[in-house]
């Protein structure tokens, strides 16, 4: 599901059995701004399964590739970006840039 407001920010919700999991906060045509798994879905691949579902929106939407950043310190999430298929661009000391490109 898709939230919109009007100055182009957006928000892809994601469900697990009819309850919102997580989200990804995003400006369209930009970057991501936020990704959150809520607690008790942490640790089951929902995070995983949320960005691969975010991929495939993006792609039907006709973009071409994704960017994101995290802190350095957070381990779950850059193992689990790395298991959605994305590849570390950069790293610095405080954060790792991951990308992913797409032809189709």
């Amino acid at each position: 599901m898709i939230k919109k407001n009007t100055k182009g920010k957006a928000q892809f919700s994601f469900f697990h059995e009819g309850i919102e999991a997580g989200y990804i906060s995003y400006i369209e045509g930009e970057n991501i701004c936020g990704v959150r798994i809520i607690d008790k879905y942490r640790g089951n691949g929902l995070g995983k399964k949320m960005m691969i579902e975010f991929v495939a929106f993006l792609k039907g939407e006709g973009y071409k590739h994704l960017t994101l950043a995290v802190e350095i310190s957070n381990f779950p999430a850059i193992l689990a970006y790395l298991s959605a298929g994305f590849f570390i661009e950069e790293i610095s000391s405080d954060k790792v840039v991951f990308y992913m490109r797409w032809d189709s």
